[in-house]
């Protein structure tokens, strides 16, 4: 499995680079009043290394925040009034290299990315010790996943399931949406986008 086999020898440790996530879990300005959930998103990991992101990186910011409050029906910053956001991983594992019949060469004009990396072990880590320290069942109303692999990591079963859909576990709501980067296919159909759309807006209002 792809994500099996992206686990590489050398990245920093999944307790340690999740250490800043949970740390992120912790109270800022903004936050909602006292007494009332808000919302989490959970995207993958930061885009690249530290030195090449910037000085004020945020979680899934730039194109993919855009698609999530469109989803939403909202601006980003709107969004973010309401929701909270964290990578699941603390660090870049780096692009998927391109397969064959992806390339240019072949003929293929498409996406031209495909992606990073996802090492589901040291996901899986990071995943459980979220959830044994965020508190996520008194401090959200709601957790967004953004992806299947963030949902694998977070040990729920991908077997004749279609995204979106909702999971509750260990009194946890959990919303499952496909990762809003460029990459997957699913946004190019109109009737998957309009499902996602419906379903998100559905949650929003946990939240609000």
């Amino acid at each position: 499995d792809d994500a099996a086999a992206d686990a590489e020898a050398g990245a920093p440790s999944a307790a340690a680079a999740d250490d800043r996530s949970i740390a992120l879990l912790g109270g800022r300005p903004g936050s909602a009043p006292e007494g009332r959930r808000r919302g989490l998103v959970i995207g993958q990991a930061p885009p690249g290394p530290p030195g090449e992101l910037p000085a004020d990186y945020k979680p899934l910011q730039g194109h993919p925040e855009r698609r999530l409050a469109r989803l939403a029906g909202l601006a980003p910053e709107e969004l973010w009034a309401v929701f909270d956001r964290i990578d699941l991983l603390g660090w870049c594992p780096g692009a998927k290299p391109r397969k064959a019949y992806h390339l240019a060469s072949c003929g293929y004009q498409k996406h031209m990315r495909d992606g990073h990396r996802f090492p589901l072990r040291d996901a899986r880590l990071a995943a459980g010790r979220l959830r044994q320290f965020g508190d996520f069942g008194r401090r959200y109303a709601v957790v967004v996943l953004c992806g299947r692999h963030v949902a694998a990591a977070f040990g729920m079963s991908m077997s004749s399931r279609a995204v979106p859909w909702m999971e509750e576990l260990d009194g946890v709501r959990f919303l499952v949406l496909p990762h809003p980067s460029g990459v997957s296919h699913f946004w190019n159909d109109e009737a998957s986008w309009h499902r996602a759309a419906g379903t998100f807006r559905a949650v929003l209002r946990l939240a609000r």
